[in-house]
């Protein structure tokens, strides 16, 4: 009678080894599958990241190219602008002026203006360029689940 009882425990014994190692093979091929999936996510998001920074690195050659052009603009403007007279010191009023058109503005208050138009126009630039580069990152594909490609 002791025999079967001793049989009985040593089977519980080896059905517990038993189940021990068949769960720790599930879990061991669990942990390389996940390895493997995230292996492959790392290598996708690579490739996008990359992809972006070519997009966002040409959307801002092209933005400094286009402020550089503001900004020699701006250089010509001003060289033109010191030929011309310089505020009346002698009569102190400021809203004495020949013409509403911006050609008689004194070369201070149109020098000015213009660098004004020319940071506005800076600050229009990189704007559009913002603007750009986040049409850029919205298109991206947003995959989530890897199966369903």
């Amino acid at each position: 009678m002791y025999w079967k009882i001793g049989l009985v425990v040593i089977g519980c014994v080896i059905g517990w080894f038993v189940q021990g190692w068949r769960l720790q093979t599930k879990l061991s091929n669990l942990e390389k599958e996940y390895a493997q999936n995230v292996a492959i996510a790392y290598e996708r998001a690579k490739k996008v990241e990359t992809e972006l920074v070519k997009k966002i690195e040409k959307i801002e050659r092209k933005k400094n190219g286009e402020i550089a052009n503001v900004n020699a603009r701006l250089r010509v403007a001003l060289s033109e602008l010191s030929e011309r007279n310089s505020r009346n010191t002698t009569n102190n009023n400021p809203t004495d002026c020949k013409g509403t058109t911006g050609r008689e503005l004194s070369r201070e208050d149109a020098e000015f203006l213009t660098r004004e138009a020319a940071r506005a126009e800076r600050l229009r630039q990189a704007l559009g360029s913002c603007y750009v580069q986040y049409e850029a990152i919205k298109s991206l594909p947003h995959k989530t689940d890897p199966d369903k490609e």
